[in-house]
């Protein structure tokens, strides 16, 4: 029956080789957790700017929007302006009564 070996004895120049090895591998790890934040980055900023792109675009469509209902509400008070004041004044009227402090 063989004899369990003892385990050798580590000399200095094999820890020394040993934490060599450690300094390469945690260089590459730093390495590595950089680039994957730099791609994160990369994918974060570019969903940014197509959100930006598609809510701008959005925004002009509004108020391209909102323009047309300012010239129709023009053209109906031009067309009927004893209404349109009746009813502003009437709108007016209401907004004081709930806003009125008591």
């Amino acid at each position: 029956m063989p004899s369990a070996s003892k385990p050798k004895n580590p000399t200095i120049q094999d820890l020394a080789d040993q934490l060599a090895a450690l300094r390469v591998d945690l260089a590459d790890l730093t390495e590595m957790k950089g680039d994957v934040g730099k791609a994160k980055a990369h994918r974060a900023a570019d969903t940014a700017h197509a959100k930006t792109t598609e809510l701008r675009s959005e925004a002009e469509r509004l108020a391209i929007r909102a323009g047309e209902r300012v010239d129709e509400a023009l053209g109906l008070v031009r067309q009927q302006p004893v209404q349109s004041l009746a009813l502003a004044a009437a709108l007016g009227f209401l907004a004081g009564l709930l806003t009125a402090r008591r």
